[in-house]
């Protein structure tokens, strides 16, 4: 009989994996009113993440105006929260953005995620239709009936 014995082998990357999600916010939305976005961003791999950078933006006439649940600037229509320094396997984090409609129309907001370790980049994006108050649209939107 033969004893030999074969051996094979796989060198195999251990690395993150990220997964960016956004909450779908509720609408449609009369103009002036506020919105939250619940931002997540989960560590799938074996490996911590790091050098993790968030940053959200906001079309013309969606105004961001607070986070949650992380330190972030708010520069105009982009939110640049705090860099982590690291996100561990099998964690996730959320954050919390509340922004105002000030226009009617579609608004969007775009997330993105970079990371360095390893090279990772990530975007996602949620639209939220904001209309004006004593339309057809908001009376449709409120359950409202339109007599003619």
């Amino acid at each position: 009989a033969d004893s030999s014995s074969f051996c094979f082998c796989r060198a195999v990357e251990a690395s993150a994996d990220l997964k960016l999600s956004i909450d779908p916010s509720r609408g449609p939305l009369p103009v002036g009113d506020e919105v939250s976005y619940d931002i997540y961003l989960a560590n799938c791999g074996i490996v911590a993440a790091q050098g993790v950078q968030i940053i959200a933006r906001t079309s013309d006439g969606l105004r961001p105006l607070t986070v949650e649940g992380a330190n972030a600037e708010l520069l105009g229509q982009q939110v640049v929260f705090e860099k982590l320094e690291q996100v561990d396997a099998g964690r996730s984090v959320r954050v919390r953005l509340r922004a105002r409609g000030e226009t009617a129309g579609n608004h969007l907001i775009r997330v993105e995620v970079v990371a360095t370790g390893p090279d990772t980049r990530l975007a996602v994006e949620e639209t939220t239709r904001f209309f004006h108050a004593g339309t057809a649209e908001s009376m449709q939107a409120t359950g409202q009936t339109i007599n003619r």
